[in-house]
């Protein structure tokens, strides 16, 4: 790489982490996952060696909570924001600065670069914001939702448009229907999941029937990380 294309992706690489921090540090990011995806259900199965958080004696902080469960908390909610988040609003930014040329050179001649926007494809490709379509009405989330959704359509735009490519993965046929034909075998699992915890956070049910929810979100958990080669 030469010097003035380190410095493209130092402020690249700037410029996401400042996105995503923005959003981290929003008072609605913690009890979004608490609320909205199974973060919860996840410290009552075992899906890793692990706990879910660390210091479980206490109150759920962000900085307790362990990567796995926070990153399979978005999986299964299927908007993945670890894995893209940010990078749209940076691609945004070089084409503003009439940087693009630049960047799109990266993109052919640096392995590494390519490798990052590629992975962002694959985590893109393995999110469905339809399912949680219903959560841009939420009173408390739903701006939330829609902040979210909106750096989705603003990366995958840019991604694209980079990639000189009409959809996600298209340089990738083989692994773009493999991951394609696995989201549709688990979408009536995050159907029913999705339900439950709507059911649950409803505060409608007794103690049998809340009890009931849980295991059947439990079970939807385990079939749809069986069912992908990763949660990314």
């Amino acid at each position: 790489l030469t010097k003035h294309q380190r410095e493209i992706i130092d402020k690249l690489a700037e410029l996401s982490h400042h996105k995503f921090m923005d959003l981290r540090t929003n008072k609605l990011f913690l009890p979004y996952l608490e609320t909205m995806s199974p973060l919860k259900a996840l410290s009552s199965i075992n899906i890793s060696s692990r706990p879910v958080k660390r210091n479980s004696g206490r109150e759920l902080r962000l900085e307790d909570l362990r990567a796995i469960s926070f990153v399979t908390s978005w999986s299964q909610l299927k908007q993945n924001i670890p894995g893209f988040f940010g990078v749209g609003t940076a691609l945004q930014w070089a084409e503003k600065n009439n940087l693009w040329k630049d960047v799109q050179q990266l993109y052919v001649s640096s392995g590494f670069f390519q490798t990052l926007i590629d992975n962002c494809m694959m985590s893109m490709t393995k999110s469905n914001f339809d399912i949680t379509a219903y959560m841009k009405d939420d009173p408390t989330y739903g701006e939330f939702w829609k902040s979210l959704y909106e750096e989705y359509q603003t990366t995958k735009t840019y991604l694209l448009k980079l990639s000189g490519t009409s959809k996600l993965m298209e340089n990738y046929p083989v692994d773009r229907e493999s991951i394609l034909a696995r989201e549709s075998i688990v979408l009536p699992l995050l159907v029913i999941q999705h339900y439950a915890i709507r059911a649950l956070n409803s505060d409608k049910l007794d103690d049998a029937q809340r009890e009931d929810y849980s295991k059947l979100i439990a079970r939807t958990i385990f079939g749809v990380v069986n069912a992908g080669r990763n949660v990314a």
